[in-house]
């Protein structure tokens, strides 16, 4: 895991078993037939954090790549789109409380899942 001392007063973590977006801050990680995609902690911290977050699909519906999926209210307003084309999966807990986004970015603090 690469560690970051000091990013922006903060120490920030990356695990190395993941693929990144830099693009969009997102990280992607394979388990089975599923991608989880979450934002990465040095994201978060750029961001200020999560005010508040909504989907823009259904549950359990076929996206397209590219398709905007999560709405998010950070200290600007920010659209996620799906990396890939599959069905979606939110984590429902991240929408309670968007603050576990940034406790546990890279466990249970994942945005959704795509099965491919």
């Amino acid at each position: 895991m690469a560690v970051i001392e000091k990013f922006l007063g903060k120490q920030v973590k990356i695990p190395e078993d993941r693929k990144y977006d830099a693009t969009h801050g997102l990280w992607a990680n394979l388990e089975n037939q599923n991608i989880s995609f979450g934002l990465t902690e040095p994201a978060l911290v750029l961001s200020g954090g999560i005010n508040d977050l909504d989907w823009l699909v259904s549950e359990g519906t076929s996206v397209n790549q590219g398709q905007d999926v999560v709405f998010m209210i950070t200290a600007k307003i920010l659209y996620i789109p799906s990396p890939f084309s599959g069905i979606i999966v939110f984590n429902q807990l991240v929408k309670q409380n968007p603050s576990l986004a940034l406790q546990d970015p890279y466990e249970e603090g994942w945005l959704f899942k795509l099965q491919l």
